[in-house]
Order: structure tokens, then sequence, then C-alpha cells
């Protein structure tokens, strides 16, 4: 028999995370989504979440810091979807600082100082035609591109220089969590970082403070239903054994052709 859905949300003690718990009997699958001024968006990892006895565990590692938060779940038993009563966490998440981390390892994200993000530019997409016996010509053109521009940050210490490097090594998207969102800046943003250059702060070999221009140009985050690693190669989709046209029937994209 199918019961009501229920969805109980903690900040937990580290504040660096919300852990949802959702009770769903009856149902075989679970979908949670969180809910902030800047809209609606799905938790990573909570897509069609197989419901385990009557129980479904999840952790939100993307809440954003010092903002509202709430989280409603969706259940399902393949016919009937049911919806739970919004809640709110008591207290906020609060990771003590502007941070950037990987979604493939949310939990190593680095603390860091941003310096220096003076200004954004939204590149337009529009072309100017020139057309045979007219004097004006025909614009073609399109939405606007999201923000892009250099963002300066600082890193302390060795170990943080050494973070900083692997975070950005693979070249995968990743996410910006200001500490607060009146900052200017969105819950949170995530950036295709493009070039980047490090820098000393004093000449002398053994101090380890570095400054960081990230050219970074924000993108739609990652479908919620990615999490792992980040990118395989080519050739290991083939070896699932379908060809590139069974693949795509199957109505894979090339973004989950190419996820683990």
């Amino acid at each position: 028999m199918l019961g009501a859905v229920a969805l109980s949300a903690q900040v937990e003690a580290s504040r660096r995370w919300v852990t949802l718990t959702v009770e769903a009997e009856g149902m075989s699958s679970v979908s949670v989504f969180r809910v902030t001024p800047d809209g609606t968006q799905a938790v990573r990892g909570a897509i069609d979440k197989e419901v385990s006895s009557t129980y479904a565990v999840v952790a939100d590692y993307e809440a954003p810091q010092n903002a509202p938060l709430s989280y409603f779940a969706r259940a399902s038993d393949g016919v009937v979807t049911r919806d739970s009563p919004v809640v709110s966490p008591e207290g906020s998440v609060d990771r003590g600082g502007d941070v950037l981390f990987s979604l493939s390892n949310p939990l190593a994200w680095l603390r860091v100082q941003v310096v220096a993000f003076p200004e954004v530019k939204t590149r337009a997409r529009r072309a100017m035609v020139d057309v045979v016996g007219r004097a004006d010509p025909v614009a073609v053109s399109d939405v606007r591109m999201l923000a892009a521009g250099v963002m300066t940050v600082a890193t302390l210490t060795e170990a943080e220089r050494q973070a900083m490097n692997a975070l950005l090594a693979p070249g995968a998207v990743v996410a910006f969590s200001p500490a607060r969102p009146t900052y200017g800046f969105a819950d949170v943003w995530y950036l295709s970082v493009g070039d980047v250059t490090e820098k000393r702060v004093v000449r002398a070999a053994d101090e380890p403070s570095r400054l960081w221009s990230l050219d970074v140009q924000r993108v739609a985050p990652p479908p919620a239903d990615f999490v792992g690693p980040a990118f395989r190669t080519w050739g290991e989709p083939v070896q699932d054994g379908v060809t590139w046209a069974e693949w795509f029937t199957q109505g894979k994209t090339w973004l989950t052709a190419m996820v683990r």
C-alpha cells in the first residue's frame, strides 16, 4: 500500500553539506530537489534513486553557503508519483569562506581568497549580413552567453597550491561557492576554466603564497545524474559492445557517452 512521502533535511555538524532522508513506503524510486532564491535544482546523485526498504538517504554537497534552503522529494512506483511537503533544515551551510570544488569529488573542496573579479563580459552571438542593394545590414543574433571574466584568487600554503593544481589539472567544470550570495554571485557558479596564470607574491623561493588568474566562463551545471570521475576516452563507449548508432538510438547524448 502506498504511503505518504516524508523528507527530512539536516545540516551536518561540519556545516559542509546537507543530509536528506526520504521515507517513501511502497515507492521504487525517489528524486530530491533543492529550492533556493536562484530557483529549483535537482540534487546531484538524487535523480530516480532506488529506495532501499522504505528509506533513501542522499547528501547535498552543492548546497549554497549562508543562503535560505528548502527541499522536497518526488517518489514514484512506476505509475503513481507523489511529492513530499517542502522542508527547510535548521541552520545553514558554511564552509568558512569562498571555495572551489570538483563535481567528481565535492568533499575535496579548496578554500580560496578571491582577490579580484572586477568585471565580467557577456559575449553577444551576432552576425551582420550585408544585402546587395540595401544600406542597412541584416542582423542575425541569438541569446547572449553567460558571464566570462578573469577571477584572481590567492592560495597561502604549499598544500593549497598543490590542491589548486590538482583541482584544475583535469580541465573539467568546477563549482565556485561564494561565502555569501550577497557578494553579487549566484548561489553557486559552475565554471569552465581556460588559461591559468600562477604568480609568486614575493621573490623568495621558500614563500608558498601564490596569486592565480583564472580565465573563467560561466556554464550550466552538468546534469544532476552526473557523479563520479569526469570523462573517459572515446574508445570506452565502443567497448561497451554497442555501435555509435545503437548508442544514440538509446537516447544517449555526447555527454553521457563521455561520462563514466
